[in-house]
C-alpha cells in the first residue's frame, strides 16, 4: 500500500469516528433541546447560526482551500494569509455588532439584537484558528482534527443543555455555540503552532498568487452558503417564527448525515485528488468512488426518513412538533439529492476550477430564491414542493459542468454509483414500513423495528451485488 493511500485510509477512520460521535450527539442534543425550548427559540437561533456560518466564509476568504490545493506555499505567504484572516474576523465582528438591531427589526424578533451581540466573539475567534485547521487537513493530520472536533462539540453540547435546563431560552443555544467555537479555537492554536508559527509581518505581494483563487472561492462559498440557508432566511421573513422554528429543527436533524457523513470521505479525498490532479485515470476513479461511498451511506438514511416519517417523528419529538411530519418527509428527499451531488464540488476544486463551483452555487442561489418565494404563496407545503422540484433539476448543471468536462465521465458512470443503492433502500425500507405498521406496537418499538428491518433488507443486496464497496469500507475503517 502506498504511503498516500495509507494516510488517506487512516484519515477516513479518524474522520468517521469524529463524525459518528458528532452525528449521534447532534441528534441527541436536538431531541433533548426540543423538549426544553420552544419552537420560536429555534427560529431565533436559526438566524444567529446562519450569521455565524456566513461570517466564517467571509473571514476565510477562500484561502483554506487554496492552502490545501497549493503544494508549495511559503512561510511568508502563510504568515500574510494568517493576519489577513485575523483582520477580516475583526471587521466582520464589528459589522455584525452594528447591524444586529437592523437584522432583529427585519425579522421582527427583538431578542436577535442581544443574541447577535453575544455571538460576536465567535466571529473574531474564527480568524485565529482557520489557517491551522487547513494546514492540519493538508498534512492529513486527521487524528488531531477529530480530537478537536469531538472535544469542542461535547463542551458545547453540555453547556447548551445545562443552560436550557436553567431556562435561559434561546440564549442556551448561543452559549453552546460560543463554547464550541472557543474550545476549538484554543486547541487549533495549541496544535497549529507546532506546524506553523506566523511571523508578525504582512505582504500584499506575497499573497498575490492566491487572490484570484480566493476571490472565486469566497464568492462561491458565500453564494453556496446563502443558497443552502436561503430557505431559513426567507421562511423567517415570509412565514411565522414558530413555523421557522419547526422547519429549522427538522432541517437540523436531516442535514446531519450530509454534513457529517460526507466529510468522512471528502475531507480525505479532496487533498488526495489535489495531489493526483494531473493523473486522469486516478483522478476519475477517486472522484467517482467518492460519490459512490457518500451515496451508499446517505441513501438508506434519507430513504428511511422519507418512507418512515410517520413512524419516526412521534419518537423524535413531543406532541408540540406533530406538524413536522410533512417537512420531515419532503426535506429528506431534498437532502438525499444534495448529498449525492455534494462531493462533485471537491472534484472541481481539486482541479483548480473555483469558477465552476461559483457558477453552480450561483445557479442554486437563483433557483432556490425563486422556488422558495413562489412556494411561499401556498405556505410551507408550497415551499417544500418547489424545493423538491428545483433540487431534482440540479442533476443537469452538475453533470454538464463537472461530471462530463472535469471528471470526464458519462451519465452511466455517474448514475451507476448510486441508483442501485437507491433501489435497494426503497425496496428494503418500503417492506420494513409495511411490516412495522402491521405489527401495531407502541411508537418506540415500532420505529426500532422499522429501522432494524429496513437496514437488514438494504444490506442483503448490497452485500451480494456491491461486495467491492463493503470491502473498501472495511479496508478504510478497520485495517490497521
Amino acid at each position: 500500500m502506498s504511503e498516500l493511500k495509507a494516510k488517506a485510509i487512516k484519515g477516513v477512520r479518524w474522520t468517521a469516528l469524529s463524525a459518528g460521535i458528532v452525528a449521534v450527539g447532534g441528534i441527541l442534543q436536538t431531541i433533548i433541546l426540543t423538549r426544553l425550548l420552544d419552537r420560536a427559540d429555534f427560529g431565533a437561533m436559526a438566524i444567529v447560526s446562519i450569521a455565524l456560518g456566513l461570517s466564517v466564509q467571509l473571514v476565510d476568504m477562500g484561502f483554506s482551500n487554496a492552502i490545501i490545493q497549493d503544494q508549495g506555499t511559503s512561510h511568508k505567504q502563510l504568515s500574510s494569509l494568517y493576519w489577513l484572516n485575523v483582520l477580516m474576523s475583526l471587521i466582520i465582528g464589528s459589522l455584525v455588532w452594528i447591524s444586529a438591531p437592523f437584522v432583529a427589526s427585519f425579522y421582527r424578533i427583538p431578542e436577535l439584537t442581544n443574541m447577535l451581540h453575544l455571538i460576536v466573539p465567535a466571529f473574531i475567534l474564527s480568524g485565529f484558528a482557520m489557517q491551522f485547521q487547513a494546514l492540519m487537513q493538508k498534512d492529513l493530520r486527521f487524528g488531531v482534527l477529530a480530537g478537536i472536533e469531538i472535544s469542542s462539540f461535547l463542551a458545547g453540547f453540555c453547556v447548551a443543555v445545562w443552560m436550557a435546563w436553567l431556562d435561559y431560552g434561546p440564549y442556551a443555544l448561543v452559549g453552546g455555540a460560543l463554547t464550541k467555537v472557543g474550545i476549538s479555537t484554543i486547541l487549533f492554536i495549541i496544535f497549529g503552532l507546532r506546524i506553523h508559527r506566523p511571523d508578525f509581518r504582512f505582504s500584499w505581494e506575497a499573497i498575490r498568487p492566491y487572490r484570484s483563487f480566493g476571490l472565486y472561492q469566497v464568492m462561491e462559498k458565500l453564494i453556496g452558503y446563502v443558497a443552502i440557508n436561503l430557505d431559513v432566511l426567507l421562511i423567517g421573513r415570509l412565514l411565522s417564527q414558530d413555523v421557522l422554528g419547526t422547519y429549522e429543527v427538522i432541517k437540523r436533524l436531516l442535514i446531519q448525515p450530509w454534513y457529517i457523513i460526507n466529510p468522512i470521505v471528502t475531507k480525505v479525498t479532496y487533498p488526495v485528488m489535489a495531489q493526483v490532479q494531473k493523473e486522469h485515470a486516478r483522478f476519475k476513479n477517486i472522484a467517482l468512488r467518492t460519490v459512490h461511498m457518500v451515496a451508499a451511506v446517505n441513501v438508506p438514511i434519507y430513504i428511511s426518513c422519507a418512507i418512515g416519517a410517520g413512524l419516526l417523528v412521534p419518537v423524535l419529538f413531543d406532541s408540540r412538533w406533530a406538524s413536522g411530519e410533512l417537512p420531515f418527509r419532503w426535506l429528506a428527499i431534498v437532502f438525499l439529492i444534495r448529498a449525492v451531488l455534494n462531493p462533485l464540488g471537491s472534484a472541481a476544486m481539486a482541479q483548480k476550477r473555483a469558477d465552476i463551483s461559483f457558477i453552480l452555487n450561483a445557479i442554486m442561489f437563483a433557483g432556490l430564491f425563486g422556488a422558495i418565494y413562489l412556494g411561499s404563496f401556498n405556505g410551507l407545503l408550497g415551499i417544500l414542493k418547489f424545493l423538491l422540484l428545483f433540487t431534482s433539476l440540479l442533476f443537469l448543471p452538475f453533470f454538464y459542468l463537472v461530471v462530463k468536462p472535469i471528471v470526464q465521465a458519462t451519465w452511466l458512470d455517474f448514475f451507476k454509483n448510486f441508483i442501485p443503492e437507491l433501489v435497494f433502500a426503497a425496496a428494503g425500507f418500503g417492506l420494513a414500513f409495511w411490516l412495522a405498521s402491521w405489527a401495531a406496537l407502541s411508537p418506540i418499538p415500532t420505529a426500532v423495528l422499522y429501522l432494524g428491518l429496513g437496514s437488514i433488507l438494504y444490506a442483503i443486496p448490497l452485500l451480494y451485488f456491491r461486495r467491492h464497496l463493503i470491502d473498501e469500507l472495511k479496508q478504510m475503517l478497520l485495517r490497521r
